[in-house]
């Protein structure tokens, strides 16, 4: 998917995260397969329990033409129109959902816990032991950039734009000072990182291509690239985690229990 009239970039970057798991994605659709009514049931986790969203497959589109308006596709899969629709329902509109928290988004989505870091309110190596414990459990992270900080864009960063965080690894310089790189995704494919740690960066010692393993260094692959987590910190506010909890799935039963006032057991 790309972008659309509005720079909903939280959206996509979410979507690409949670495709990592297409069964996270297939829970939401109720609906599965295209029918001749054009109505789709889109499961999502709102105010505290999961709700059936109703919407048909009408698109809004530039006048004149049949390119969707807000995100669009690279190819005719229509999941992730439809979800943008059903999230821009359940706010009131599309333009509604030009920004958002995405602990909001991720939450609302998968109905799993979640937790935002603020980049200026932890030190950088409490939040590398955050992160490692969510590399090490396969949740989901996304960064989103300053929308203030003026040196993001000389650097390739959008302000305000949301990144996929895909894996991070300890490394050690010339010096054998240790070094935190950050594997990161641009889901929109525009733009590209041009700090240290770049495609062609003098950051790249051998030293530290050895350690990394050089078909791991994407030249650029579908919006991937690498920076230092003193970069991530300086240039991104927010790094949001979901917290996945894997084969998990919510049943509502009802009791038909006689005796609540002693202790019950569950299974």
């Amino acid at each position: 998917d790309c972008l659309g009239e509005i720079a909903n970039t939280y959206f996509l970057s979410t979507l690409s995260a949670l495709s990592q798991f297409p069964n996270l994605i297939s829970q939401i659709f109720i609906t599965k397969k295209l029918n001749q009514e054009c109505i789709y049931q889109i499961s999502l986790f709102i105010d505290g329990e999961f709700q059936i969203v109703y919407i048909d497959d009408f698109i809004p589109v530039l006048k004149g033409t049949s390119t969707p308006f807000f995100t669009k596709t690279n190819s005719f899969e229509l999941w992730g129109l439809l979800l943008e629709k059903a999230w821009a329902k359940v706010n009131g509109g599309y333009l509604n959902i030009v920004s958002c928290s995405l602990s909001d988004l991720f939450r609302a989505l998968t109905g799993f816990s979640c937790q935002t870091i603020n980049t200026k309110e932890e030190d950088m190596f409490s939040i590398w032991n955050i992160m490692k414990n969510a590399f090490n459990n396969k949740w989901v992270m996304c960064g989103t950039v300053r929308g203030n900080e003026p040196k993001a864009k000389k650097h390739g960063l959008v302000n305000g734009s949301t990144y996929n965080i895909l894996f991070g690894e300890d490394i050690y310089d010339n010096s054998n000072k240790k070094q935190i790189l950050i594997k990161m995704k641009n889901a929109w494919w525009a733009n590209v990182w041009s700090g240290d740690y770049s495609e062609g960066s003098n950051a790249w010692t051998e030293n530290i291509i050895e350690q990394i393993g050089l078909n791991r260094i994407n030249k650029n692959s579908e919006g991937e690239f690498w920076m230092s987590l003193k970069d991530l910190c300086k240039y991104f506010e927010t790094i949001d985690i979901c917290q996945i909890v894997f084969g998990a799935k919510t049943y509502n039963f009802n009791y038909t229990g006689t005796n609540l006032s002693l202790p019950q057991m569950y299974n």
